[in-house]
């Protein structure tokens, strides 16, 4: 939905689950840190004039607390500030997007003690883009964690976060 919202831009996906901030998870098979990724994908895509960051949640499920994760959101934005791409121009602008906050569920990938932590993610996403001089937007505004999971959105929920981004992402690139 974003792609269709927005002319002339091209948005690039490079979504993984399970992905942290900055952080091992010794029980994937996959390397899902972030910090260890993200150099990567920007190079792949470069030239960018933009990068939006939806990460913390999986952080909270492994166990870490909320400035461990303010720390790999840190870590995120001085990657992409700093990242040699080899192409003219400035580095991308960031905006950083709050997950929702996730809901305990029988059966579902959060406890109670990840949901409540989730419930402070969006202050610290703000907190972040603040200092680092980012763009920031909290998708709880308008989507949650859906069924059966109370992590993942549903198809409904992400189409939402679509539309909902439209306007924060054109005003980013206004400003670049």
């Amino acid at each position: 939905m974003l792609q269709d919202s927005l002319e002339d831009v091209i948005i690039r996906c490079d979504g993984v689950r399970g992905r942290n901030t900055a952080y091992e998870n010794g029980a994937s098979p996959a390397d899902l840190n972030g910090a260890r990724s993200l150099p990567t994908a920007l190079f792949a895509h470069a030239p960018l004039d933009a990068v939006i960051l939806m990460l913390g949640t999986n952080d909270l499920l492994i166990g870490l607390t909320l400035p461990r994760v303010r720390a790999g959101l840190v870590r995120l934005v001085e990657i992409v500030k700093t990242t040699p791409l080899r192409v003219p121009g400035p580095a991308p602008a960031v905006l950083l997007v709050a997950p929702p906050t996730v809901r305990a569920m029988p059966g579902g990938y959060a406890d109670a003690a990840a949901a409540k932590r989730s419930a402070g993610l969006a202050g610290v996403v703000k907190d972040v883009a603040q200092q680092e001089g980012c763009a920031w937007f909290d998708a709880g505004t308008v989507c949650q964690g859906a069924e059966p999971d109370g992590v993942h959105l549903s198809a409904h929920d992400t189409r939402a976060l679509g539309l909902a981004l439209a306007g924060p992402v054109r005003d980013l690139l206004r400003s670049v």
